[in-house]
């Protein structure tokens, strides 16, 4: 473990802020993300897939639609866009490894880092976001910011999306 920490820690935080909202995404659709628990607190981050087999697998119950919908096999781009939409997550976080393997072998068979990389391929390519690649993970993020206005003369219920550059660009 101390080698994922180091690596892959190391990674994660050069890819995101303290106190981020983070959801780590699982090439295989399983979620059993056993690493996550140790990867997330020590980049200071806010992981909705924290947890451990038991609590998560309850927890996930009351996530967000939003997050749920990453969580699923197969999800798609467009998953990854709503959740951003939503204001649900900060970043997200495709590993080229297993959550839960990673921990019991490392480095990750070659073939499982190239699977995670062809699953994750439409998102990763996707330009509605922006991504920082790594060796062992991609951090994703929209390429624009969703902010939620209500318009002027309407009613509070009515509320329409101002898209703008997104303030990480800037920097």
């Amino acid at each position: 473990m101390e080698a994922v920490a180091s690596e892959v820690g190391g990674e994660l935080r050069a890819t995101t802020r303290p106190d981020e909202r983070v959801f780590f995404l699982n090439f295989d659709g399983s979620h059993n993300d056993w690493m996550v628990n140790s990867l997330a607190p020590a980049a200071s981050l806010r992981a909705f897939n924290a947890g451990g087999d038991k609590n998560a697998a309850m927890a996930g119950r009351r996530w967000p639609v939003e997050v749920q919908a990453m969580a699923r096999p197969g999800v798609t781009p467009a998953d990854v866009a709503r959740a951003f939409r939503a204001g649900r997550v900060d970043v997200v976080i495709a590993p080229y490894f297993h959550l839960f393997r990673g921990s019991r072998r490392w480095p990750p068979p070659t073939k499982e880092s190239a699977d995670a990389r062809r699953a994750f391929a439409p998102i990763v390519g996707d330009p509605r976001f922006r991504v920082q690649r790594r060796r062992w993970l991609t951090a994703i993020r929209p390429a624009i910011e969703w902010v939620p206005r209500a318009p002027t003369g309407c009613r509070s219920s009515a509320v329409r999306e101002v898209r703008r550059p997104c303030r990480a660009n800037l920097l």
